[in-house]
């Protein structure tokens, strides 16, 4: 008995020196990280920025000149489908943003009609609007909207004006950056980044 219990030991010792010892899993922040360095590697930006979403807009942009019926630029915003317009003088300065929310916060509840109203009268000027920078972040453009409850944020470079974001292109970068992250996540788990 004593002889078969010292062979036992000495053989579970042996086992014990030649396996191989396994490396600790890494915790899931390792992971992420792990992951979000191989996103940089790749000269993948995991974050997106505003710059980003005007390049992906391929739609130019569109304004109205201060004079402008406030009609017109209803039926301008009506033919290009978007929400709000920026207001530029004949020099290409801005002076403002019409949105839908000013026509309807202004123009009926003050007995204004459309087509006699100029769009002077009642957009935002650029001194209350709200603006971002294309360097700005996607999370950055949600703050923004969300405390100041603003759908729309005009993108400046300095003091030049390059873009009009909404709320629509903020939630879609968003989403689209969730998913890649899923997408990489998946690949990892799968063992495609080795």
């Amino acid at each position: 008995m004593g002889l078969l219990r010292s062979r036992n030991r000495r053989r579970g010792d042996r086992q014990r020196t030649t396996a191989p010892a396994r490396p600790p899993a890494p915790n899931p922040r390792q992971r992420y990280a792990r992951l979000y360095g191989l996103a940089r590697d790749k000269e993948e930006s995991v974050m997106k920025i505003v710059k980003d979403i005007l390049e992906a807009k391929s739609q130019a942009i569109c304004s109205i000149h201060p004079k402008a019926t406030v009609f017109e630029a209803l039926k301008l915003m009506s033919e290009l489908e978007i929400g709000a317009v920026m207001v530029l003088d004949e020099t290409g300065a801005v002076r403002g943003i019409l949105s839908e929310r000013d026509y309807a916060r202004k123009i009926p509840l003050q007995g204004k009609t459309s087509r006699e109203t100029a769009v002077a009268e009642i957009m935002t000027p650029a001194e209350r609007m709200h603006s971002v920078a294309p360097t700005n972040t996607m999370e950055d453009c949600m703050v923004l909207m969300t405390a100041k409850q603003v759908r729309h944020l005009p993108v400046f470079e300095g003091s030049r004006f390059v873009g009009l974001i909404s709320i629509g292109d903020v939630v879609q970068a968003i989403i689209s950056e969730k998913q890649s992250l899923i997408d990489q996540l998946h690949d990892y788990i799968a063992g495609k980044f080795g």
